[in-house]
């Protein structure tokens, strides 16, 4: 709910930019046009009608799928700090460098490889529709000449030439929308902006933030708005410190592009137009919302030469179809060298992606958020098409033996076929069961990786079940890693493994490949593919709230006392306390709206808690029992696995203390130490015990038990 503040803020911000805003009625779309409509003058999000903001829009949702560059000094070290392996784009924050010491790398960042329209043409032909490329990252280093410090390209490095500009004029060339990711409040160069949980190494950083706002970060975002054409995007990050006079302060520039797109990292109050999920993909999208997930290629962002960790590109082409299918944006990450190169690989699995893209391309671009949300065999992306139909894009990354694949939909078709033969648009054969429709493949799959099946439909899909967790023919639940969301608030970034190779295969909430669907099974097959995986490096990084938590969400039909227990594994010496919630959400669909709030987050759950000590040591799957619930009212429930906030062991520093010239960043903590670090979950199973006699009856709690297998 915006605020009264928030709104005088946005309401002066229109007054500054243009009195005319609310006379101006925005011309209304033609159909299909060939270029979106220019405004006269930018509005802030918080006071667009639905119209202007669907106009905006609809060039960033329909292109699904973007390129991210992270790159600056930080890719001469490369990720090696004094011969020892370090961070990539935070190396100088972690490896605490002075500053005069970091800022001499800039000598050897002469990127004469740099060739930005291959860099445009590699997008390109990947099927990327634009590019977000770091006119300044944390460093404080501008790959741009700002004219309000000398910590840039042109000024301290030997290649002396503006970066962006090339960039720019290539993507334009080549039809490509360009943005620019702006470190707004975080600057470890700049004195004042070193402000990251007030962590200062060097006296050269102290400094006011409110003078750092005013004299750097403000005046280099009217710059790069200013000097390379039509932006499509500002990509703000880590809004520390932000507050509503600098809102202000930075709202008053985007008036030089008046369509730009914001994402939601300023800070402030203000919530930007997309909501970012960085290296995980939320299981049902974020519903109501504009959503885009970043993620990188291997575990970095910037150049670091030893992270040799990379996606494969099946991985990635099966994020791509995941993402769309929820109604979101990719954006993929390279991390250029210092010599200007994007690495081999990065290049390799763009060049992968491409070929898919080239063929299957109408399967992302343009598509809508899809009713199913969770597949064993893949997923559907959708769109509505002219006469009120939809046609169904099936993402088949497991192609059955029995060539026989399964889609809970009631619908009458229309037409079939696969995507890759769009030319002859052979049919497929289709058949109707109280499961849903049956089709019938051919024996081969036309693509390895993904193969597309085209499904026309008559109005909207109907679903024969719907999308929430459901009991095993015993009335047994088994919620394993299929259909999880995990939630890596603030720093946590936990992710899916092969249990047994330790390999790991998605670090998305419900897209992990080799994960089998254990839900509307008949038998313990599904069961036991639930722990050939496992959630992993569930940890709070120290002086961070407990916020990094598993989900679950679970449609109970039948009232009744239920057993909790999960399969859990861990070799951590220290006994880590969690605890599980369940939580009543309403009888249907619509109640998911209320896990998010109005920034797009979800809303940490609430409900009766049981909480157990995993006292075990052990990297053998060991069940732990959590204790008995009573279901009293049928539907839709979270169930969630959440840590036990206690004191870390190692010192804590005390807060900083607030001080009367309001600087915005002086609030927070600087804690060093393990902090909470969390078991493996390979599953959380529920049991059904007896039905209710009362559906008054609270819920009841036993004495957790931990038993080892």
């Amino acid at each position: 709910m915006i605020n009264i503040k928030i709104k005088n803020i946005v309401i002066l911000t229109v007054l500054l930019s243009v009195i005319t805003a609310c006379s101006n009625k925005t011309t209304p779309v033609q159909k299909q046009p060939t270029k979106p409509l220019a405004r006269a003058t930018w509005i802030a999000p918080e006071l667009e009608t639905d119209q202007q903001r669907n106009e905006r829009m609809a060039w960033w949702r329909a292109a699904r799928f973007g390129l991210f560059i992270h790159w600056g000094v930080y890719s001469v070290p490369a990720g090696v700090y004094q011969d020892k392996p370090a961070a990539a784009e935070w190396i100088m924050l972690r490896s605490q460098i002075p500053v005069d010491d970091y800022k001499a790398y800039a000598t050897d960042f002469n990127p004469q490889k740099y060739d930005a329209e291959k860099w445009v043409l590699a997008a390109k032909n990947a099927g990327m529709k634009y590019i977000i490329i770091t006119a300044k990252h944390h460093d404080g280093f501008a790959l741009y000449d700002s004219k309000v410090t000398d910590w840039d390209v042109v000024d301290a490095s030997p290649y002396g030439k503006d970066l962006l500009k090339p960039l720019a004029e290539a993507a334009r060339k080549h039809g490509i929308k360009l943005g620019f990711y702006y470190s707004q409040a975080q600057d470890w160069v700049h004195a004042g902006g070193a402000k990251h949980k007030h962590v200062q190494w060097d006296a050269k950083q102290k400094g006011s933030f409110n003078q750092y706002i005013n004299d750097i970060a403000a005046p280099q975002v009217k710059e790069i708005l200013s000097n390379y054409g039509d932006i499509a995007v500002l990509w703000f990050d880590t809004p520390v410190g932000v507050r509503q006079a600098h809102v202000k302060q930075f709202y008053q520039h985007l008036a030089l592009q008046p369509d730009i797109i914001t994402n939601n990292r300023l800070g402030g109050g203000a919530l930007g137009d997309t909501v970012t999920p960085e290296q995980y993909i939320p299981a049902l999208g974020i519903p109501g919302h504009d959503w885009e997930t970043c993620m990188t290629m291997n575990n970095s962002w910037g150049y670091r030469s030893n992270d040799q960790q990379w996606k494969s590109s099946s991985e990635l082409i099966h994020k791509l179809g995941d993402i769309a299918s929820k109604g979101g944006n990719f954006l993929l990450n390279v991390g250029p060298t210092a010599q200007g190169e994007i690495p081999a690989q990065s290049l390799v699995l763009l060049d992968d992606i491409g070929q898919w893209m080239k063929i299957n391309s109408e399967a992302i671009y343009g598509t809508e958020q899809s009713v199913f949300t969770f597949l064993d065999w893949g997923r559907v992306t959708q769109k509505t098409l002219a006469n009120g139909n939809t046609r169904l894009y099936l993402h088949v990354w497991h192609w059955p033996q029995s060539r026989q694949l399964t889609l809970p939909l009631s619908n009458q078709v229309v037409d079939s076929f696969l995507l890759a033969n769009q030319a002859n648009q052979v049919g497929l054969k289709v058949t109707t069961t109280a499961d849903g429709k049956i089709l019938m493949l051919p024996k081969q799959a036309p693509d390895k990786v993904s193969s597309v099946i085209v499904l026309d439909i008559v109005g909207k899909p109907q679903l024969t079940q719907n999308r929430f967790n459901q009991p095993l023919n015993n009335g047994q639940y088994i919620l394993d890693t299929s259909r999880v969301m995990l939630h890596n608030h603030l720093g946590s970034h936990m992710f899916i493994v092969d249990s047994e190779h330790g390999v790991a295969n998605d670090d998305s909430d419900s897209s992990n490949e080799s994960a089998k669907s254990a839900t509307n099974a008949s038998s313990a097959t599904n069961a036991s593919r639930a722990k050939q995986t496992k959630i992993s490096q569930w940890q709070i990084k120290p002086g961070r709230k407990a916020e990094a938590w598993i989900e679950w969400q679970v449609e109970f039909q039948q009232v009744g006392q239920y057993q909790l227990s999960s399969l859990l594994s861990s070799d951590i010496e220290n006994s880590q306390a969690i605890k599980a919630i369940v939580e009543y959400l309403g009888v249907d669909e619509s109640q998911l709206k209320k896990l998010y709030n109005k920034r797009g987050r979800v809303i940490s759950p609430k409900g009766q808690a049981l909480t157990i000590t995993t006292a075990n040591v052990s990297k053998q799957p060991y069940s732990v029992d959590f204790g008995v619930i009573n279901i009293s009212k049928p539907g839709i429930y979270r169930l969630a696995l959440l840590p036990v906030e206690r004191p870390i062991e190692s010192p804590v520093e005390k807060p900083v203390k607030k001080q009367k010239n309001n600087n915005s960043a002086d609030m927070g903590l600087v804690a060093s130490g393990k902090g909470w670090l969390g078991p493996d979950v390979y599953h959380l199973s529920v049991n059904p015990i007896k039905a209710i006699k009362s559906v008054n009856e609270k819920l009841t709690v036993k004495r957790a038990l931990v038993s080892s297998l």
